[in-house]
């Protein structure tokens, strides 16, 4: 019987990982994920997350809980290719699984974090999600990601277009600074200062579908039997005003890590669809991220 081994990126110790241990008893050995073995899109992701221990750390920690055998990090010749490998699902491990060229792994769905990965998973199991191309729902999208441009949020530039029953624009905004545009860069975001998916409200940025909302709540316009694109899925906030908004349908390029938003558009019977597009080539990225990415 081969030897079975764990092998997880572990930046902190919490239950999450214990009940991961426990899926796996008679996986004797761990290897803990450096972060220097990610790409640099990966690490880009989580290298806001200050709470993460040095791998090293993570060693003497799980040694001193005497539950396996070895505890050590990963290295290029730390798995034989005929050990049983035990991985947490989620895009790290399929990263990192790809790169070591692992041959005999098994992924477990213990929730240890957000990830881009699980997310789609998830984008992918809700029961009133279509998925499309339509030509006229990517003009749309491509209007969204257009107007997005105009944001002044270097971390995250959302844009969104609202549609009537005759498939006119009602419409159109970006996530926008408050009170100018450009207080974002004067001041600073306190929004910043909070991990991903916490303290969203913590922001000087309206989010571009509050802002369409409020527009039309503003002038009078009923919003029922509207449609909205969004680059990005609504956070809670925004589902929460859509779901009372009369909008009846959202469509969205990309998903988004708290997923609260879903279940609140389920309950108002608000449809969702994801569109596929691809996007042009951006000419001047740095316009984009204009911050060094370590």
């Amino acid at each position: 019987m081969p030897k079975q081994v764990i092998v997880c990126y572990m930046p902190v110790l919490h239950r999450g990982y214990l009940q991961f241990f426990d899926a796996f008893p008679e996986a004797t050995e761990v290897y803990i994920i450096d972060r220097n073995d990610l790409s640099s899109k990966t690490v880009d992701y989580l290298r806001k997350d200050v709470r993460q221990l040095e791998p090293q750390d993570m060693v003497r920690i799980l040694t001193g809980l005497n539950r396996f055998d070895s505890v050590s990090v990963l290295g290029r010749n730390s798995v034989d290719q005929d050990h049983k490998i035990f991985m947490p699902a989620e895009d790290i491990s399929y990263e990192i699984a790809e790169l070591y060229q692992f041959a005999n792994v098994t992924y477990h769905n213990t929730f240890l974090r957000w990830d881009r990965r699980s997310l789609e998973d998830l984008n992918a199991r809700h029961e009133n999600e279509t998925t499309t191309n339509n030509p006229e729902d990517v003009a749309f999208i491509n209007q969204a990601i257009s107007i997005a441009q105009q944001s002044t949020d270097i971390w995250r530039r959302v844009g969104a277009v609202l549609i009537d029953s005759n498939k006119k624009v009602i419409n159109l905004a970006a996530n926008t600074g408050e009170s100018t545009l450009y207080s974002p860069w004067i001041e600073g975001d306190p929004r910043n200062a909070f991990n991903r998916g916490v303290g969203i409200e913590m922001s000087v940025f309206t989010h571009a579908e509050a802002v369409l909302i409020a527009n039309a709540a503003k002038h009078g316009i009923s919003l029922d039997g509207t449609r909205i694109y969004v680059t990005d899925f609504p956070c809670p906030a925004c589902a929460k005003l859509i779901a009372h908004s009369g909008i009846s349908h959202v469509y969205y390029k990309d998903g988004y890590a708290v997923l609260d938003g879903k279940r609140i558009l389920d309950d108002y019977s608000v449809t969702l669809t994801k569109v596929t597009v691809t996007e042009p080539t951006d000419p001047h990225p740095e316009v984009w991220v204009p911050y060094v990415k370590n």
